[in-house]
Protein backbone atom coordinates (compact mmCIF):
# COMPACT_ATOMS: atom_id res chain seq x y z
CA UNK A 1 0.00 0.00 0.00
CA UNK A 2 1.23 3.52 -0.83
CA UNK A 3 1.03 6.07 1.98
CA UNK A 4 1.39 9.84 1.67
CA UNK A 5 0.96 12.86 3.89
CA UNK A 6 -0.76 15.79 2.18
CA UNK A 7 0.11 19.18 3.61
CA UNK A 8 -2.28 22.13 3.10
CA UNK A 9 -0.52 25.19 4.50
CA UNK A 10 -2.59 28.36 4.68
CA UNK A 11 -2.20 31.81 6.20
CA UNK A 12 -3.43 30.94 9.69
CA UNK A 13 -3.77 27.15 9.76
CA UNK A 14 -2.12 24.05 8.37
CA UNK A 15 -3.78 20.68 7.85
CA UNK A 16 -1.98 17.37 7.51
CA UNK A 17 -3.85 14.38 6.07
CA UNK A 18 -2.54 10.82 6.07
CA UNK A 19 -3.49 9.24 2.76
CA UNK A 20 -3.46 5.49 2.07
CA UNK A 21 -5.26 2.95 -0.07
CA UNK A 22 -6.97 5.74 -2.02
CA UNK A 23 -8.52 7.46 1.01
CA UNK A 24 -7.79 9.80 3.90
CA UNK A 25 -7.01 7.77 7.03
CA UNK A 26 -6.65 10.57 9.58
CA UNK A 27 -5.73 14.25 9.85
CA UNK A 28 -4.36 16.97 12.11
CA UNK A 29 -5.07 20.73 12.06
CA UNK A 30 -2.37 23.09 13.33
CA UNK A 31 -2.88 26.77 14.33
CA UNK A 32 0.21 27.89 12.40
CA UNK A 33 0.65 29.22 8.88
CA UNK A 34 2.29 31.79 6.64
CA UNK A 35 0.98 34.67 8.72
CA UNK A 36 1.72 33.20 12.15
CA UNK A 37 4.25 34.82 14.47
CA UNK A 38 7.35 32.75 15.06
CA UNK A 39 8.29 32.21 11.43
CA UNK A 40 9.37 29.11 9.58
CA UNK A 41 11.15 27.44 12.48
CA UNK A 42 7.95 27.15 14.50
CA UNK A 43 6.03 26.04 11.42
CA UNK A 44 8.53 23.29 10.57
CA UNK A 45 8.60 22.02 14.15
CA UNK A 46 4.78 21.87 14.31
CA UNK A 47 4.56 19.98 11.00
CA UNK A 48 7.27 17.52 12.03
CA UNK A 49 5.59 16.83 15.38
CA UNK A 50 2.14 16.41 13.81
CA UNK A 51 3.42 14.11 11.05
CA UNK A 52 5.12 11.82 13.55
CA UNK A 53 1.95 11.77 15.67
CA UNK A 54 -0.15 10.76 12.63
CA UNK A 55 2.24 7.89 11.92
CA UNK A 56 2.21 6.72 15.52
CA UNK A 57 -1.60 6.77 15.65
CA UNK A 58 -1.77 4.54 12.58
CA UNK A 59 1.05 2.15 13.40
CA UNK A 60 3.31 3.44 10.62
CA UNK A 61 6.93 4.53 10.42
CA UNK A 62 8.57 7.22 8.31
CA UNK A 63 9.81 4.50 5.95
CA UNK A 64 6.19 3.64 5.10
CA UNK A 65 5.48 7.12 3.68
CA UNK A 66 6.29 7.65 0.01
CA UNK A 67 6.28 11.44 0.30
CA UNK A 68 4.86 14.52 1.94
CA UNK A 69 3.20 16.72 -0.68
CA UNK A 70 2.37 20.33 0.21
CA UNK A 71 0.37 23.12 -1.43
CA UNK A 72 -1.06 26.50 -0.51
CA UNK A 73 0.49 29.53 1.16
CA UNK A 74 3.31 27.29 2.30
CA UNK A 75 4.83 28.00 -1.14
CA UNK A 76 4.41 31.80 -0.87
CA UNK A 77 7.17 34.26 -0.06
CA UNK A 78 6.21 33.80 3.60
CA UNK A 79 6.17 30.01 3.38
CA UNK A 80 8.61 27.17 3.89
CA UNK A 81 9.27 26.59 0.19
CA UNK A 82 8.77 29.82 -1.81
CA UNK A 83 7.88 29.02 -5.41
CA UNK A 84 7.00 31.23 -8.36
CA UNK A 85 3.50 30.88 -9.80
CA UNK A 86 3.09 28.85 -12.98
CA UNK A 87 1.36 30.73 -15.81
CA UNK A 88 -2.12 29.66 -16.90
CA UNK A 89 -3.15 27.59 -18.71
CA UNK A 90 -1.77 24.97 -16.34
CA UNK A 91 -2.86 21.35 -16.12
CA UNK A 92 -1.65 18.19 -14.46
CA UNK A 93 1.54 17.97 -16.53
CA UNK A 94 2.54 21.58 -15.81
CA UNK A 95 1.80 21.27 -12.09
CA UNK A 96 3.65 17.98 -11.71
CA UNK A 97 6.56 19.41 -13.70
CA UNK A 98 6.72 22.34 -11.29
CA UNK A 99 7.02 20.23 -8.13
CA UNK A 100 9.94 21.24 -5.92
CA UNK A 101 11.59 19.08 -3.26
CA UNK A 102 12.39 20.79 0.06
CA UNK A 103 12.62 18.44 3.03
CA UNK A 104 11.49 19.41 6.54
CA UNK A 105 14.00 19.18 9.34
CA UNK A 106 13.17 16.44 11.81
CA UNK A 107 11.61 14.17 9.19
CA UNK A 108 13.32 11.61 6.97
CA UNK A 109 10.36 11.64 4.55
CA UNK A 110 10.96 13.42 1.20
CA UNK A 111 8.82 16.58 0.90
CA UNK A 112 7.53 18.04 -2.36
CA UNK A 113 5.63 21.27 -2.95
CA UNK A 114 3.12 22.27 -5.63
CA UNK A 115 3.48 25.76 -7.15
CA UNK A 116 0.55 28.15 -7.43
CA UNK A 117 -0.88 29.44 -10.70
CA UNK A 118 -1.03 32.98 -12.04
CA UNK A 119 -3.15 34.62 -14.71
CA UNK A 120 -0.92 37.43 -15.94
CA UNK A 121 -2.37 40.01 -18.34
CA UNK A 122 -1.52 43.52 -19.42
CA UNK A 123 -3.41 45.04 -16.47
CA UNK A 124 -4.04 44.23 -12.82
CA UNK A 125 -7.78 44.18 -13.53
CA UNK A 126 -7.37 41.16 -15.80
CA UNK A 127 -4.71 39.36 -13.74
CA UNK A 128 -5.07 37.00 -10.78
CA UNK A 129 -3.22 34.39 -8.73
CA UNK A 130 -3.86 31.36 -6.56
CA UNK A 131 -2.02 29.07 -4.17
CA UNK A 132 -3.62 25.83 -3.03
CA UNK A 133 -6.74 26.01 -5.18
CA UNK A 134 -4.85 24.42 -8.10
CA UNK A 135 -4.49 21.21 -6.04
CA UNK A 136 -8.14 21.42 -5.01
CA UNK A 137 -9.26 21.63 -8.64
CA UNK A 138 -7.12 18.60 -9.58
CA UNK A 139 -8.76 16.67 -6.75
CA UNK A 140 -12.23 17.60 -8.01
CA UNK A 141 -11.54 16.98 -11.73
CA UNK A 142 -12.78 13.35 -11.78
CA UNK A 143 -16.22 14.65 -10.70
CA UNK A 144 -16.48 17.96 -12.55
CA UNK A 145 -14.63 17.03 -15.71
CA UNK A 146 -13.44 19.46 -18.34
CA UNK A 147 -15.07 22.58 -19.82
CA UNK A 148 -16.40 23.32 -16.33
CA UNK A 149 -16.34 26.16 -13.82
CA UNK A 150 -15.19 25.13 -10.34
CA UNK A 151 -16.47 27.41 -7.60
CA UNK A 152 -14.30 27.25 -4.48
CA UNK A 153 -15.97 29.30 -1.71
CA UNK A 154 -13.87 30.54 1.17
CA UNK A 155 -12.14 33.59 2.58
CA UNK A 156 -11.09 34.41 -0.97
CA UNK A 157 -13.51 32.54 -3.23
CA UNK A 158 -12.22 31.34 -6.58
CA UNK A 159 -14.10 30.68 -9.83
CA UNK A 160 -11.77 28.44 -11.85
CA UNK A 161 -12.44 27.83 -15.53
CA UNK A 162 -11.08 24.43 -16.67
CA UNK A 163 -10.77 24.04 -20.42
CA UNK A 164 -11.44 21.03 -22.66
CA UNK A 165 -7.85 19.83 -22.09
CA UNK A 166 -8.37 19.76 -18.32
CA UNK A 167 -6.16 22.80 -17.66
CA UNK A 168 -6.76 25.75 -15.38
CA UNK A 169 -7.36 28.25 -18.17
CA UNK A 170 -8.48 31.32 -16.22
CA UNK A 171 -9.96 32.26 -12.87
CA UNK A 172 -11.38 35.05 -10.73
CA UNK A 173 -10.99 35.77 -7.03
CA UNK A 174 -13.78 37.24 -4.90
CA UNK A 175 -13.30 38.46 -1.32
CA UNK A 176 -16.75 37.17 -0.38
CA UNK A 177 -15.72 35.21 2.70
CA UNK A 178 -13.58 38.00 4.08
CA UNK A 179 -16.37 40.52 3.45
CA UNK A 180 -18.85 38.31 5.33
CA UNK A 181 -16.58 38.31 8.37
CA UNK A 182 -15.64 41.99 8.22
CA UNK A 183 -19.14 43.37 7.57
CA UNK A 184 -20.81 41.17 10.20
CA UNK A 185 -18.35 42.16 12.94
CA UNK A 186 -16.94 45.58 12.10
CA UNK A 187 -19.93 47.59 10.84
CA UNK A 188 -23.39 48.72 11.93
CA UNK A 189 -24.67 45.40 10.57
CA UNK A 190 -23.11 43.47 13.46
CA UNK A 191 -26.42 43.49 15.39
CA UNK A 192 -28.41 42.33 12.35
CA UNK A 193 -26.17 39.52 11.04
CA UNK A 194 -25.48 36.46 13.18
CA UNK A 195 -22.99 34.06 11.58
CA UNK A 196 -23.84 31.32 14.10
CA UNK A 197 -27.22 30.79 12.39
CA UNK A 198 -27.57 27.27 10.99
CA UNK A 199 -28.94 26.81 7.49
CA UNK A 200 -30.58 29.57 5.49
CA UNK A 201 -33.92 30.83 4.25
CA UNK A 202 -34.19 30.27 0.50
CA UNK A 203 -36.79 33.05 0.17
CA UNK A 204 -34.65 35.63 1.99
CA UNK A 205 -31.50 34.54 0.14
CA UNK A 206 -33.17 35.21 -3.21
CA UNK A 207 -34.57 38.53 -1.96
CA UNK A 208 -31.07 39.65 -0.98
CA UNK A 209 -29.64 38.59 -4.32
CA UNK A 210 -32.36 40.40 -6.29
CA UNK A 211 -32.04 43.54 -4.15
CA UNK A 212 -28.30 43.74 -4.81
CA UNK A 213 -28.84 43.44 -8.56
CA UNK A 214 -31.62 46.02 -8.50
CA UNK A 215 -30.29 48.63 -6.05
CA UNK A 216 -26.57 47.85 -5.74
CA UNK A 217 -24.66 45.97 -3.06
CA UNK A 218 -24.30 48.83 -0.59
CA UNK A 219 -28.03 49.61 -0.56
CA UNK A 220 -29.00 45.93 -0.31
CA UNK A 221 -26.68 45.30 2.64
CA UNK A 222 -28.22 48.15 4.66
CA UNK A 223 -31.63 46.52 4.21
CA UNK A 224 -30.57 43.81 6.67
CA UNK A 225 -30.68 46.48 9.39
CA UNK A 226 -34.08 47.66 8.13
CA UNK A 227 -35.36 44.07 8.22
CA UNK A 228 -34.30 43.71 11.87
CA UNK A 229 -35.23 47.14 13.24
CA UNK A 230 -38.40 48.02 11.32
CA UNK A 231 -39.83 44.63 10.37
CA UNK A 232 -38.56 42.48 13.27
CA UNK A 233 -37.40 39.72 10.93
CA UNK A 234 -35.47 36.91 12.60
CA UNK A 235 -31.76 36.16 12.54
CA UNK A 236 -32.07 33.43 9.91
CA UNK A 237 -33.90 35.73 7.53
CA UNK A 238 -31.56 38.71 7.92
CA UNK A 239 -28.47 36.50 7.61
CA UNK A 240 -29.83 34.86 4.45
CA UNK A 241 -30.70 38.21 2.84
CA UNK A 242 -27.21 39.49 3.72
CA UNK A 243 -25.61 36.38 2.21
CA UNK A 244 -27.69 36.57 -0.98
CA UNK A 245 -26.61 40.17 -1.49
CA UNK A 246 -22.92 39.36 -1.00
CA UNK A 247 -23.04 36.37 -3.35
CA UNK A 248 -24.66 38.44 -6.10
CA UNK A 249 -21.35 39.54 -7.62
CA UNK A 250 -20.20 35.94 -7.96
CA UNK A 251 -23.40 34.77 -9.64
CA UNK A 252 -23.51 37.81 -11.92
CA UNK A 253 -19.93 37.11 -12.99
CA UNK A 254 -20.86 33.53 -13.90
CA UNK A 255 -23.82 34.76 -15.91
CA UNK A 256 -21.69 37.22 -17.86
CA UNK A 257 -19.16 34.48 -18.60
CA UNK A 258 -21.90 32.18 -19.91
CA UNK A 259 -20.99 29.33 -17.55
CA UNK A 260 -22.87 26.15 -18.51
CA UNK A 261 -21.41 23.50 -16.18
CA UNK A 262 -20.58 24.32 -12.56
CA UNK A 263 -19.24 22.34 -9.62
CA UNK A 264 -19.42 24.04 -6.23
CA UNK A 265 -17.03 22.89 -3.50
CA UNK A 266 -16.21 24.24 -0.05
CA UNK A 267 -18.07 24.07 3.25
CA UNK A 268 -21.85 23.59 3.21
CA UNK A 269 -22.43 27.02 4.80
CA UNK A 270 -21.45 28.71 1.51
CA UNK A 271 -21.75 25.83 -0.95
CA UNK A 272 -25.48 25.23 -0.42
CA UNK A 273 -26.57 28.90 -0.70
CA UNK A 274 -24.43 29.25 -3.83
CA UNK A 275 -26.03 26.18 -5.38
CA UNK A 276 -29.48 27.54 -4.48
CA UNK A 277 -28.80 30.82 -6.29
CA UNK A 278 -27.43 28.94 -9.30
CA UNK A 279 -30.56 26.76 -9.48
CA UNK A 280 -32.97 29.70 -9.27
CA UNK A 281 -31.12 32.45 -11.12
CA UNK A 282 -29.10 30.67 -13.83
CA UNK A 283 -29.52 27.86 -16.33
CA UNK A 284 -26.16 26.27 -15.51
CA UNK A 285 -25.91 22.54 -14.90
CA UNK A 286 -24.86 21.96 -11.28
CA UNK A 287 -22.58 18.95 -10.87
CA UNK A 288 -22.48 16.97 -7.63
CA UNK A 289 -19.51 15.59 -5.74
CA UNK A 290 -19.32 13.36 -2.62
CA UNK A 291 -18.91 15.29 0.64
CA UNK A 292 -15.73 13.40 1.53
CA UNK A 293 -14.12 14.33 -1.78
CA UNK A 294 -15.02 18.00 -1.36
CA UNK A 295 -13.56 18.09 2.16
CA UNK A 296 -10.30 16.43 1.10
CA UNK A 297 -10.00 17.68 -2.50
CA UNK A 298 -6.75 19.59 -1.96
CA UNK A 299 -5.09 16.52 -0.45
CA UNK A 300 -6.36 14.21 -3.19
CA UNK A 301 -5.20 16.69 -5.84
CA UNK A 302 -1.73 17.13 -4.35
CA UNK A 303 -1.21 13.35 -4.31
CA UNK A 304 -2.48 13.06 -7.88
CA UNK A 305 -0.02 15.74 -8.99
CA UNK A 306 2.86 13.92 -7.29
CA UNK A 307 1.93 10.56 -8.79
CA UNK A 308 1.70 12.15 -12.22
CA UNK A 309 5.27 13.42 -11.81
CA UNK A 310 6.44 9.90 -10.92
CA UNK A 311 5.05 8.55 -14.19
Amino acid sequence: MKYYIALDGGTSNTRLRLFGDGRILSSRKLPVGAGTAGGGERWRAAISEAALALLSENGLSERDIRAIVGAGMITSEYGLCPLSHLPAPAGLSELSGGLCRSDIEGLSIPCYFVPGVKQLAASAESSDMMRGEEAEVVGLLPYGGTDTVYILPGTHAKHVFVDKEGRIASFKTFMTGEMIGALSSGTILRDAVDLSVEGFSEEALLRGYDAALRDGLGAALFKTRIMKNLFSEGKRSTYSFFLGALLSDEIRSLLSAGARRVLVAGKASLRLPTECLLRHRTEAQILSCPEGVIENASALGAIRIFESAER
